[in-house]
């Protein structure tokens, strides 16, 4: 930040002698003056040596506002101004630990949130998206995606809330009577590139089924462009192999028939492989090559797409199955490792701390200024939103009572605290912000940026 350089030679009025030599000048007389009082603040005759006296802990905090906005503009991390300690989370220097809260990688904000799951949202590649959300024992399938596929339940398939992954509800298949989804034939779907195709899928049964199918009419034998899932290979329940055109890849999947849900994503890389991603983890087929037909096209005659069961309806899948999405796109690249679904879900509450500063002399007095977005709800300012102070690196913090200071920019608020006294004195100043009250929705609060003043 620049300085202001005041030279010897421009001092005129305020030059200090033995008397009362200028209209301005500084008396014995005038050293009684009170600094405090703001009448006297205007009269010129304010003792110099009393100035140390005046509250100016309000100049303070503009100061370090405008170093905030100093450090958005200018795109920079954590870093000291003389007696203040300004932090806009450009990056996780200045923050010294976290209890269920997480930084925003883009380097905008610290909110009370904990690593979780999420429904898909539709994006430019999602060709059909289904959360399988309802009533229970509805038999409303909805295509979420901006494609909105007619998807036609037949038999008993419906959406059971009892037992999902995400959102309300999840779809089930039942033994009897025969049941599946189908998605109306789209041009679409006819592959001759990248695609994933992934679910959730929660199943105890051991018998050889069709999770989904994708060929048309006849046997995996003779059609040229079949893609199709089996669950249960050959009566093993741990085992899953996919069809394409005429080759099976099987894949031991282990304890995928335990009663629990488990993330399935079928990936063709067209450029390089096939993959198929078991809860996250790229697994290597039992038997079957994973580089062959990567680029011909699926479904030439252009069926309809089947969940469920197989084409010629006599494999029925049993269990439920979640948040189903199939994009045009390579969503998991590499045999990477990936959390499915993966999402920064809110906490009700949490708190974060800043790295400890060094002072120059013992601290008994501090202040803080809070930037702060209402991402839902609204915030209350010591219950909501609460801010701490410590002048002995967080041995002893000191609450403080924020107040409202106007706001920073468009949606972003300020909040302040002036002149705080600390108990527990010392040189090592730090701050720490809590959030209390977080839901999801409701209320979330998001910090964008502090500034400490010692």
């Amino acid at each position: 930040m620049p300085r202001t350089t005041i030279r010897s030679e421009d001092i005129t009025d305020l030059q200090v002698k033995t008397g009362d030599v200028a209209a301005g000048g500084i008396t014995t007389t005038k050293m009684a003056v009170d600094p405090t009082n703001a009448s006297n603040l205007s009269s010129g005759s304010v003792p110099l040596a009393q100035l140390g006296n005046v509250d100016n802990s309000a100049v303070l905090n503009d100061i370090a506002t405008l170093a905030l906005h100093s450090a958005v503009q200018n795109n920079q991390a954590a870093y000291n101004l003389s007696n203040a300690f300004i932090d806009q989370y450009e990056d996780g220097s200045g923050i010294d630990a976290e209890t269920d809260t997480t930084r925003d990688s883009s380097g905008e904000y610290i909110w009370a949130a904990n690593s979780g799951t999420e429904a898909f949202t539709s994006d430019s590649n999602t060709l059909l998206l289904l959360h399988m959300d309802g009533a229970n024992d509805g038999t409303t399938f909805t295509d979420s995606s901006s494609h909105t596929h007619t998807v036609t339940p037949t038999g008993g398939v419906h959406t059971d809330t009892g037992t999902k992954k995400l959102g309300t509800a999840s779809c089930q298949y039942i033994a009897s009577p025969a049941n599946y989804l189908t998605v109306t034939a789209d041009t679409m779907f006819q592959r001759t590139g990248d695609l994933t195709v992934e679910f959730w899928l929660n199943s105890t049964s051991s018998t050889h089924t069709a999770v989904f199918d994708y060929r048309g009419t006849g046997s995996h034998a003779n059609q040229d462009n079949n893609l199709f899932m089996d669950w249960a290979v050959g009566g093993a329940g741990d085992e899953l192999s996919f069809w394409i055109f005429s080759t099976e890849r099987k894949f031991v999947l282990t304890d995928i028939d335990d009663g629990n849900w488990h993330h399935i994503a079928l990936v063709r890389d067209s450029d390089v492989s096939w993959y198929l991603y078991y809860d996250g983890v790229s697994k290597t087929p039992e038997s079957g090559a994973m580089t062959h037909n990567l680029t011909d096209q699926i479904n030439n005659n252009n069926e309809p797409l089947i969940f469920g069961q197989n084409f010629p309806h006599n494999a029925q899948w049993i269990g439920y199955m979640d948040e189903l999405r199939y994009s045009d796109s390579v969503r998991y690249p590499g045999g990477t490792t990936f959390v499915p679904n993966f999402a920064e879900v809110a906490s009700a509450s949490g708190n974060y701390t800043s790295s400890t500063q060094t002072a120059s002399e013992t601290v008994s007095e501090m202040g803080i200024v809070v930037l702060y977005t209402n991402t839902s709800g609204t915030a209350s300012l010591n219950t909501d939103l609460i801010a701490a102070v410590s002048a002995d690196g967080g041995s002893n913090y000191t609450t403080t009572t924020l107040t409202s200071a106007g706001t920073f920019s468009t949606g972003v608020n300020i909040a302040v605290a002036n002149s705080v006294s600390i108990s527990n004195t010392g040189t090592a100043p730090k701050y720490k912000i809590s959030f209390a009250n977080q839901s999801a929705g409701v209320k979330e609060t998001r910090v964008n940026g502090s500034a400490l003043l010692y």
